[in-house]
């Protein structure tokens, strides 16, 4: 009787199993954010922060030193690399003000490696690529209304309108420089756009990265 009772509680949770679709709100056990990633059921993925950090991946003013935090997968595993760094070295996690940020957050969440932040820009905007307003202003109002910080700095596009933050990733790239996403105008007359390429670790305009968590 016992083991019928287990298996039809079994079967009960699998069937009312929230799934969640890509840019849901998500608000559960005291983790929040947006989803930027599902699985085929719709019950695990990840999600983004509501809040921003808005300083740079590394206080080190040359910041060229490489700390093998190279996964492109994985943002969770940068933050060992960055660990084991920081432990051989000496030195504290104020180095690195945006890893610092994730992880006082609180357990899971953690600074989004390549692709995830290429799932985050994605979420947002529709593509890696041409800007596309009001896809990003849709999710702009999930996080808003749920009492999030915008994805808008101060900045102004040469054709009008807010240019959304910037955001930093947890991966390096070569010599001295790491992954992040910017939206871009280069001229008043072309069409904005969102890429995800290599900077410089000292990069700091219109900054409002976000921290990553797996559900």
């Amino acid at each position: 009787m016992k083991k019928k009772l287990v298996l039809l509680f079994s079967l009960l949770c699998a069937i009312y199993a929230k799934a969640y679709n890509v840019g849901d709100f998500y608000n559960k056990n005291g983790v929040k954010g947006v989803v930027v990633k599902v699985d085929a059921s719709g019950e695990h993925g990840l999600i983004m922060s509501l809040d921003k950090f808005s300083g740079k991946w590394s206080s080190d003013k040359k910041a060229k030193f490489e700390t093998n935090a190279f996964y492109e997968d994985d943002g969770e595993k940068n933050m060992k690399a960055i660990a084991k760094y920081l432990s051989e070295s000496g030195k504290t996690w104020d180095l690195f003000p945006y890893y610092e940020w994730c992880k006082n957050k609180g357990e899971g969440w953690y600074a989004p490696a390549l692709d995830e932040l290429t799932a985050i820009v994605t979420t947002l905007n529709g593509n890696v690529g041409t800007y596309i307003e009001s896809n990003v202003k849709r999710i702009e109002t999930t996080i808003t209304s749920n009492g999030g910080e915008s994805l808008f700095g101060s900045v102004n596009w040469p054709s009008g309108g807010k240019v959304p933050f910037a955001m930093l990733s947890s991966t390096e790239g070569n010599k001295g420089k790491i992954f992040l996403a910017l939206f871009v105008q280069t001229s008043p007359f072309g069409a904005p756009k969102v890429m995800v390429a290599e900077f410089s670790k000292g990069w700091n305009k219109n900054m409002g990265s976000r921290a990553v968590h797996k559900f």
